[in-house]
C-alpha cells in the first residue's frame, strides 16, 4: 500500500513537471484556447486549470479546411507542444494555427531543437531513435525519405523561417533547459543569467546509456561565449497575431526558473521580468502560504543584521527589484583563481553572516552532541543565494529554515557548493582547509548526511527515484563511454569487454585491492580462481582480501608472462597500464564497475538451445529470478514454472544467509547450501547461483548474466525500487516481468504457523 501511494505521488509530481513549459504563463481567465494535441494530454489539463475555455484538436484535423471554416479567428490562444515535429507540412500547420487566432491572439509553440546540447552529449534523437541523427540534419536518411518524414526536429533558425512563411513574424523566443517535457529554466533569447547553471539545471535524457559528455559543465562556457541559446535543448515561441491592430505586448519574462518537483506546497516559479522586477509565484494554490512565509523569513533575517533584497507581497506574489549582479558563488570561485588569501578572508566573512543569522539554543543533536544548534538555521544562506555587490553580500530566496538545527550543516553547504563541480579549485586550495579551519572534520559525514537529507525532502528525491534513474545521467556509464572514445574498437573490446579471454589456460591475477577488486571477487570469484592481488602500496603486502593474498608487483618477475593474465581493478588504471607495459606484461584487461559481460560468451558457455525443452519457441532466451527460497513452497514453484515457460535458460539467484540477515533482518530457517541445492534440483531451473552480499542488485546481476528478462512476484510491481530496476533493464533492451503473487501461501505465513505451533 505504501509503495502504491509513493507511485501515485511520483505520478502527480511528474505530471506537474510536464506542465512547467506554460504553467508560469500569464493566461487570462475565461478566454478561449485551442489545444493542438500530439498526445500531450497534460497541456489540455493545464489550460483548464488556468480557467480557460478549451477545445482540443489533433494535428491531422488542424490541417483540414472544413475545421478552419468554423474556427476562423475564434481563439485567444492556440497552444501546440511538440506538434511541429509530427507534421510533414509545418508551414501549413502554422498558417492554420494563425487563422484560428483572434486579432492579437497568441500562438504558444513548444518544440525540440535538433541541435540541442543533449544530442551533442550523446542522447539519441528522440524521434528517429538514432544517435546524432538530428545533429546531422538526418543526413543518413535519403532525400526521398527526408521529403516525406512526418517526425523530425528542427533548429531555431528553421522554425523561425517557418513562422515567417506563415506570416507569424511577430514572436518572442525562449530557450528551455533541460528539455521540453521537464523544464527547469526558460531564458528569453539573448538573455544570459549571472549564476551557476550547473547547480540549477539537472540534465535529462531518453537514452542516458549513450551519453558521454557532462552537459551541465557546458552551460557556464556557453554563457561566457554567448552561444547558449543556439544549443538549447528546446524552445518556446510566443507569437502574436497582428492584423491591423495596435501592437500587443509579449510576456515580460526574461528568465523563468521552475520547481514543480518540490510538490504542490513548495513548487514555485521565479520570473525575472524585463521591467526590472522579479516575481515569485506559487505554481499551485497549495503553495500560496509558502509565498507569504518568505516575507516573514526576510523580516527575521533582517532583524539579525542579514542584508536581504527588499521585497513586498502583491496579490499573493512575492515581488523584489531585479539586481544586476552576479551571485556570490561566481564571485568566490573567480576570486580563488586570482587571490587565495582574499578568498579565505571572504569565506570567513560569509561564515560570520551564517553564524549571526539566528540565536543558538540548548538543543542537543543526538548524532552530534557537541555541535551548536540554532533556533532557525536558514539552510539556503549560501553563496548560491546571495549577490556580491561592491564588496558586500546581499541575500535572497531564503525560503526554508530548520528549527533547532546544527548550524554547521549550513557552513558545510557553503563550502561544498563553492567547490562542487570545480575540481580545479581543489588544486589551488583543498576544501579540507576550511573543514579543518571551521572544525567540520570530526562530524563531516553526519553534516553531509543532514544536507543530503534536506535535498531529498525538498526535491522529493526518494519519491522520484525511478524517474530519476530513468532520465538522469549516471557517472559510471558516462565515464565508461568516454573511455571507449580513447581507444579503437578493437582495443576497447580487448581491454574492457573480452577481459576473460585466455583464462582457460592462464592464471588470473588482479591488480588492485580496493573497491573495484572487491566487487570483482564478489561477482566473479565463484567462476574464476584468483591466484593473488597486486598492489603498489607496500603497507598492503601480505594482507588478505576474501582469503586472497596481496603481493608486490615485482612477484610477476618470477612467473612466465604466458602463464598469467592480469585484470586491472582500479579507477585510475592509466599509470598501471604504463607500469605493466614497462614490465613486459603481455596479457591484461581492465575491469570497470560498469562492466557487462559479452553476451556471446554467455551463450557459448551455456550452449543455450533457442527451442525450449518442449520444442516451442520461447519469448525470451535468458531469464533471471532472485530470491531467498526459504521453506520452499508452491508459490516458489509457480514462479519458477511460469518463468521457465517464457525463457530458454533460467538462472536463479539465491540470497546467502548473510544477505538474509542484512536485508531481511531475520534468520533463515534453512541454511544457504541446502536452499541452493533445493532450487538447483527443480526441473525448471537451469542454473542456480549465489547472490553476492554487497553487489546484489539487479544491475549487478544483469552485468554478470546479460539476461533478457528478470521475473518477480506482483507484490513488487508498484514498488519504486523495483520500478527503478525495470527502468535500468529497459534502457539496455532487457525487461522486467511480474507474475501474480500466490496469495494462499508464503514463507512468512509458514514461519508464522511454525512459530505458533512451537509456542
Amino acid at each position: 500500500m505504501q509503495s502504491l501511494k509513493r507511485k501515485e505521488k511520483a505520478d502527480e509530481l511528474i505530471r506537474g513537471m510536464a506542465k512547467d513549459t506554460l504553467i508560469w504563463y500569464p493566461f487570462e481567465k475565461g478566454k478561449k484556447a485551442l489545444c493542438v494535441d500530439s498526445d500531450n494530454y497534460y497541456m489540455e489539463e493545464l489550460l483548464r486549470e488556468k480557467g480557460l475555455e478549451v477545445t482540443t484538436i489533433c494535428v491531422e484535423k488542424m490541417l483540414e479546411n472544413d475545421f478552419l471554416d468554423t474556427a476562423n479567428r475564434m481563439y485567444d490562444y492556440v497552444v501546440g507542444i511538440e506538434v511541429i515535429e509530427c507534421c510533414s507540412e509545418p508551414v501549413k500547420l502554422l498558417c492554420n494555427m494563425r487563422k484560428a487566432l483572434k486579432v492579437n491572439g497568441r500562438l504558444l509553440l513548444g518544440t525540440e531543437n535538433r541541435l540541442g546540447l543533449r544530442y551533442f552529449c550523446g542522447d539519441y534523437d528522440h524521434l528517429s531513435g538514432e544517435i546524432f541523427d538530428g545533429v546531422e540534419n538526418y543526413h543518413r536518411t535519403n532525400l526521398q525519405e527526408r521529403s516525406s518524414m512526418d517526425k523530425r526536429s528542427y533548429s531555431a533558425v528553421e522554425i523561425e523561417n517557418f513562422l515567417s512563411e506563415a506570416k507569424l513574424e511577430n514572436f518572442k523566443r525562449y530557450s528551455i533547459f533541460p528539455n521540453l517535457h521537464y523544464p527547469q529554466m526558460l531564458l528569453a533569447k539573448d538573455y544570459f543569467p549571472k549564476e551557476n547553471l550547473e547547480l540549477r539545471i539537472i540534465p535529462r535524457y531518453e537514452h542516458k546509456e549513450s551519453v558521454f559528455l557532462r552537459e551541465e559543465y557546458l552551460y557556464g562556457q556557453f554563457v561566457e561565449n554567448k552561444t547558449l541559446h543556439e544549443f538549447a535543448n528546446a524552445y518556446l515561441f510566443e507569437c502574436i497575431n497582428e492584423l491591423n491592430a495596435d501592437k500587443a505586448e509579449f510576456a515580460k519574462a526574461l528568465q523563468v526558473t521552475l520547481s514543480a518537483d518540490r510538490g504542490k506546497e513548495r513548487g514555485l516559479a521565479t520570473i525575472i521580468r524585463d521591467d526590472e522586477k522579479v516575481e515569485k509565484r506559487a505554481l499551485f494554490a497549495e503553495g500560496i502560504s509558502h509565498i507569504h512565509a518568505l516575507m516573514e523569513h526576510d523580516e527575521d533575517l533582517k532583524s539579525h543584521g542579514i542584508p536581504i533584497v527588499a521585497a513586498k507581497l502583491v496579490n499573493d506574489t512575492y515581488v523584489m527589484p531585479f539586481v544586476n549582479a552576479g551571485t556570490a558563488q561566481l564571485h568566490l570561485q573567480k576570486l580563488l583563481t586570482k587571490n587565495k588569501e582574499a578568498f579565505i578572508h571572504e569565506i570567513d566573512v560569509f561564515r560570520e553572516y551564517i553564524l549571526k543569522s539566528s540565536e543558538s539554543v540548548e538543543t542537543v543533536d543526538e548524532m552530534m552532541p557537541e555541535e551548536q544548534c540554532y533556533r532557525r538555521a536558514y539552510i539556503d544562506l549560501v553563496p548560491l543565494n546571495a549577490f556580491y555587490i561592491e564588496g558586500k553580500y546581499l541575500f535572497y530566496d531564503q525560503e526554508f529554515y530548520m528549527e533547532n538545527y546544527p548550524i554547521n550543516v549550513v557552513v558545510m553547504r557553503m563550502v561544498d557548493l563553492i567547490y562542487r563541480g570545480h575540481p580545479e579549485l581543489e588544486k589551488i586550495l583543498p576544501r579540507e582547509f576550511f573543514l579543518e579551519r571551521y572544525g567540520l572534520l570530526k562530524n563531516r559525514d553526519q553534516l553531509m548526511h543532514y544536507s543530503a537529507k534536506f535535498m531529498v525532502w525538498l526535491r522529493n528525491l526518494d519519491t522520484l527515484k525511478a524517474f530519476r534513474a530513468a532520465t538522469e545521467q549516471d557517472t559510471e556509464t558516462l565515464n565508461a563511454n568516454r573511455l571507449a572514445m580513447n581507444y579503437s574498437a578493437g582495443e576497447y573490446k580487448r581491454l574492457f569487454v573480452d577481459i576473460f579471454d585466455g583464462l582457460e589456460n592462464r592464471k588470473l591475477i588482479l591488480f588492485g585491492s580496493g573497491k573495484y577488486a572487491y566487487k570483482f571477487i564478489e561477482l566473479f570469484g565463484d567462476e574464476y580462481e584468483i591466484k593473488m592481488l597486486l598492489d603498489n602500496n607496500a603497507e598492503h603486502w601480505g594482507k588478505l582480501v576474501e582469503g586472497i593474498r596481496i603481493a608486490a608487483p615485482t612477484e610477476l618477475n618470477e612467473i612466465d608472462a604466458e602463464q598469467y593474465k592480469i585484470i586491472i581493478c582500479m579507477k585510475n588504471f592509466v599509470p598501471v597500464l604504463k607500469q605493466l607495459n614497462e614490465m613486459g606484461v603481455k596479457h591484461y584487461g581492465i575491469y570497470t564497475l560498469e562492466f557487462e559481460r559479452p553476451r556471446e560468451e554467455l551463450l557459448k558457455r551455456r550452449r543455450i538451445n533457442y527451442l525450449g525443452y518442449d520444442g516451442a519457441q520461447k519469448k525470451y532466451h535468458i531469464g533471471y529470478v532472485a530470491g531467498v527460497f526459504d521453506l520452499f513452497h508452491i508459490g516458489h514453484l509457480n514462479l519458477l514454472r511460469r518463468a521457465k515457460e517464457q525463457c530458454d535458460y533460467l538462472i536463479v539467484g539465491v540470497v546467502s544467509d548473510e544477505g538474509v540477515r542484512k536485508n531481511k533482518h531475520t534468520e533463515p530457517f534453512i541454511h544457504f547450501e541446502e536452499r541452493l541445492e533445493m532450487v538447483r534440483a527443480c526441473k525448471y531451473v537451469d542454473e542456480a547461483v549465489k547472490i553476492p552480499l554487497l553487489y546484489c542488485d539487479t544491475a549487478d546481476a544483469y552485468r554478470k548474466f546479460r539476461f533478457d528478462v528478470q521475473f518477480s512476484g506482483s507484490d513488487y510491481e508498484h514498488s519504486a525500487a523495483w520500478l527503478n530496476k525495470q527502468a535500468f533493464l529497459r534502457s539496455r533492451g532487457s525487461e522486467m516481468v511480474f507474475f501474480p503473487y500466490t496469495e494462499s501461501t508464503s514463507s512468512t505465513k509458514i514461519k508464522g504457523l511454525i512459530d505458533r505451533k512451537l509456542m
